[in-house]
């Protein structure tokens, strides 16, 4: 877990220096920015460690495609919708929201190959053949 928390630290911190140093958003938009991009990293981060193969052939669970989905369209949404105030959301514009989703997906990717270096080193440590194909 050591090496998805630094992959993880490091897109936090490369979310945080773009929306304060090149974007200078305001508090408001910060917060919001970061509750979006952080529940999508969150979403993404289930697809990776669900299973022990490629998280794009290998297919989730109909639940929990529906469930991934809906939530992330749900985190997009909440800051459009009439209550965000109340949680002291704003709109985001749509570059700083395409930003968010970029970031989403090189998070992916990078912890795609960390889960792929991270399993054969552990395999390696325990003398095992390193295979990411399913099992049968």
């Amino acid at each position: 877990m050591v090496s998805f928390g630094l992959v993880s630290s490091l897109f936090d911190f490369v979310t945080f220096a773009g929306l304060a140093l090149l974007i200078k958003a305001a508090p408001a938009t910060f917060q919001t920015a970061r509750f979006v991009g952080s529940l999508l990293t969150e979403l993404a981060i289930v697809l990776i460690v669900r299973t022990r193969s490629c998280f794009w052939p290998s297919k989730p669970s109909r639940l929990l495609s529906f469930l991934t989905v809906a939530t992330a369209v749900l985190a997009i949404a909440i800051p459009y919708a009439p209550f965000a105030g109340y949680f002291g959301f704003v709109p985001l514009p749509w570059p700083i929201m395409t930003g968010l989703l970029l970031i989403t997906v090189l998070y992916l990717m990078a912890s795609e190959i960390t889960e792929h270096w991270f399993l054969r080193w552990d395999n390696r440590m325990h003398g095992r053949s390193y295979s990411r194909a399913k099992k049968k």
